[in-house]
């Protein structure tokens, strides 16, 4: 935007002539009872438009420093008059979002403002700060032009890219037909026997004819939850906890009731006894293996102790075992191997251990699995075929386990490396506890450090931060990230960490 756009043309009405269309009381396209209440604020198109253009900013759709589109060009792009788009670059420069430089057009700045807070949503139960805050903060958490220490994504070099894409290309040279074919729920009979033998290892008990193969494991839970689940009930999960299985929640009208965990040990199953003889519970959800974020992992007793209330209460539980096979002492077993009546699901993903890139996931939905394979057909039909044979060819040729022992022994190093660093350069207070396997840290900062805050602080640095308040229905862990340690080791990575530590000292302030 150069200096002259600054100037209305005087044929052109002004933004303020341009509000939102409401449509009255009463008239053909809005029934009076929605009519807008007396004193509402008619939204201008402008403010519109400028909330949309920092949405874009925060997502990384235009990251700092890049030009923004002409005002004649978004003009015609989104079919508003020159002075609408005049004014929302106008109140962009004036919120310092954007700089403009004369005779150049209009950037966005090196250094993002301070987000204002959103106010809690009235009357949401489970969900409070949460709700408002989760989708920009997640989406930050992932931008693809961040160092991600925010996202729980590893290294591609931990997995068998190469010799997947060899098998991909084999196995369509022979049965070309199979990018010409419908693969249907519960998919691939090849891969739901693999998925079998595979957790034998898990002393779980999974019959081939239950496993649903989905999209990941975010399907398969979603899946679960669906069957056993409806609008307005509760659903025990651990805390702090996953925000996809929060998103979830939420996504499906369900309320989330948080249980703590006891030391190092996963959910307090005395705690969740007790929240039973409170409430109505309808399901729970959660990690016994290696929890994200924490990195807790339910010892064999306290796994039996869940099974044994669930059966006592009829209390469906959906086990998530995606990072089972990297807790590095080996030891997955899987609460629903205790289980004798189908109350538990198990689900799980090849994403964090084999191909990320796949969105391969499955389920043995126990009792359940008829509903779920239902669902399943009815709400994406099923998996690419292509991808379900190469993977049951993949874990069928031999070599997981040895292939496991080396991820484990890499990614067990760098979360020590990662630990080192963050109690070297964090401030005075920082404190963590070392995960039982995976590739995350759960990081306490001092209290006065709001690490939603350093999140969009540390934006302008070019780092990735995931806040604790992510994992919690209520605004918990508010001085809390979870830190990605399956970033390689690389000068850009280290500069990065270095100034995040800075960047939280100066929010702790002295000591």
């Amino acid at each position: 935007m150069n200096a002259s756009a600054r100037q209305k043309p005087a044929a052109v009405a002004g933004p303020e002539a341009e509000p939102v269309a409401e449509p009255t009381a009463g008239s053909a396209d809005q029934p009076a009872a929605a009519a807008r209440p007396v004193g509402a604020v008619r939204t201008t198109l402008y403010a519109r438009l400028a909330a949309e253009l920092k949405q874009q900013i925060l997502e990384g759709v235009f990251v700092a420093g890049q030009k923004l589109p002409s005002v004649r060009a978004l003009s015609r792009s989104k079919q508003l008059s020159i002075s609408t788009v005049q004014e929302a670059y106008r109140q962009l420069e004036d919120e310092q979002w954007v700089v403009v430089r004369s005779q150049s057009g209009c950037y966005v700045a090196p250094r993002l403002p301070e987000i204002a807070r959103p106010e809690p949503v009235p009357g949401g139960g489970a969900v409070t700060r949460y709700l408002a805050s989760s989708g920009p903060a997640s989406a930050l958490a992932y931008r693809e032009d961040l160092i991600p220490f925010g996202a729980a994504i590893p290294d591609a070099s931990f997995f068998p890219c190469e010799r997947l894409a060899t098998g991909i290309a084999n196995l369509l040279r022979r049965k070309p037909a199979l990018v010409g074919n419908y693969n249907f729920a519960p998919g691939s009979l090849e891969l739901r026997q693999q998925v079998a033998r595979r957790v034998v290892e898990w002393g779980a008990s999974v019959d081939p004819r239950r496993v649903v193969i989905t999209n990941g494991a975010v399907e398969a839970i979603q899946l679960c939850l669906r069957a056993v689940t409806k609008p307005g009930d509760t659903v025990a999960v651990e805390a702090p906890a996953y925000y996809g299985f929060l998103q979830t929640l939420q996504m499906l009208g369900l309320r989330a009731l948080p249980v703590v965990g006891a030391n190092r040990d996963g959910m307090d199953v005395d705690a969740l006894a007790r929240a039973a003889e409170g409430s109505k519970i309808a399901a729970v959800l959660l990690s016994t293996t290696v929890s994200n974020p924490s990195g807790a992992t339910m010892p064999l007793a306290r796994k039996r102790q869940l099974v044994e209330l669930a059966n006592r209460c009829r209390i469906p539980v959906i086990e998530d075992a995606t990072f089972a096979d990297l807790h590095f002492a080996g030891d997955c077993h899987a609460a629903q191997g205790f289980d004798e009546s189908g109350l538990v699901m198990l689900c799980a993903s090849l994403t964090k251990t084999i191909a990320p890139g796949m969105r391969v996931g499955w389920v043995d939905g126990g009792r359940f699995s008829e509903q779920i394979a239902f669902l399943k057909r009815v709400s994406s039909v099923g998996q690419p075929q292509v991808l379900e044979l190469a993977l049951a060819e993949y874990l069928a040729s031999g070599g997981m386990a040895r292939r496991l022992r080396r991820t484990r022994r890499a990614m067990q190093a760098q979360v020590c490396r990662m630990a080192e660093n963050v109690a070297r350069v964090f401030p005075e207070g920082t404190s963590f506890a070392l995960p039982s396997g995976g590739f995350l840290l759960w990081v306490e900062l001092p209290g006065e450090v709001d690490t939603l805050a350093l999140q969009e602080r540390a934006v302008s640095l070019g780092v990735g931060v995931a806040p604790g308040i992510l994992f919690s229905p209520h605004g918990d862990y508010g001085h809390c990230i979870r830190m990605n340690c399956g970033v390689p080791d690389s000068p850009r990575a280290r500069e990065g960490l270095l100034r995040l530590g800075e960047l939280a000292g100066q929010m702790a302030g002295p000591r």
